[in-house]
Parts: structure tokens; C-alpha cells; sequence
């Protein structure tokens, strides 16, 4: 499912533009839906970014630009071609960019689908923003750099 905001003109792209993607069927169980952000000029710095809680941890992969979070009084940066885990949250997250052509995957979990996958109670990354070799030992770095 494609879905585009305003704010593009004619013979312009959209403003931005986000791609879900529905799991094959054996990841449903854990996984609740695949998701791609890109917009050619960042997050919008007019609307309000605003990431509600929905209790799903989510592993967010930025592509292009870094992604400044503002959440539980705290701001974390994850940079472009890092790999990051979200713990469950219970308070709304504020995101901004720069203006520069801003990407990300994201992978959000079902309420209790990340702890079978990675084997780290969720209670131990609750209302977190985590490099994922933070989380998941040397995990988060094999997964960037196969080699």
C-alpha cells in the first residue's frame, strides 16, 4: 500500500511518501508490517512527526539523512546506515530531519513478536532508542557489515 502526502506540485514529487509491506505469512507472528519513508526534502518540518505508542518495538534501518527523536524528555540521533531498536513505548516520540532526502525501513514487531526473534525481554527496552549492538550484542554489527 502506497501512501503520499501533500505539498508536491505539479511536475514535483510528493512531499513524502511511505510503503507498507505486508509480511509473508510466516512472519506474521511476529512481525506486524514493513514500512519505507522517503520524502526528497526530510521530514516535515511543518506537521507535527509525531509517533504515537502502539506497543510494537520496531527495528528502524535510516537509509539516507539521520533521524533526530525527542522522546521522555531525551533527544537521540540515529544516523543514516545505522541499525536501531525501538523498545515499547508508552509516550509519543517527536522526529525531525534536516531537509536533505531523508529514508528508512522500518520493521515493526507485533506486541510480542520481537522476544522469540532476538531473545531480549522487551522490559529490558522499554521507552528506549538502541543501537541494535547495544541490544543484541554483535548482532547489530554483522547485520550492517557482513564481512
Amino acid at each position: 500500500m502506497r501512501s503520499s502526502c501533500s505539498g508536491a506540485t505539479e511536475g514535483q514529487p510528493p512531499a513524502m511518501e511511505i510503503v507498507f509491506v505486508e509480511p509473508r505469512a510466516e512472519l506474521r507472528p511476529y512481525i506486524e508490517s514493513f514500512w519505507v519513508f522517503d520524502s526528497p526534502r526530510g521530514l516535515p518540518a511543518a506537521d507535527s512527526s509525531i509517533v504515537a505508542p502502539n506497543g510494537c518495538a520496531k527495528l528502524v534501518i535510516p537509509i539516507e539523512n539521520d533521524i533526530v527523536s525527542h522522546a521522555d524528555d531525551r533527544t537521540q540521533v540515529s544516523r543514516a546506515n545505522g541499525l536501531y531498536f525501538v523498545g515499547n513505548r508508552d509516550s509519543s516520540t517527536l522526529l525531525r530531519s534536516t531537509g536533505a532526502r531523508t529514508r528508512f525501513v522500518t520493521i515493526e514487531f507485533r506486541p510480542q513478536g520481537a522476544l522469540p526473534i532476538f531473545g531480549v525481554p522487551m522490559s529490558d527496552t522499554a521507552n528506549g532508542l538502541w543501537d541494535a549492538d547495544t541490544v543484541f550484542a554483535h548482532w547489530g554489527r554483522s547485520v550492517q557489515d557482513p564481512t
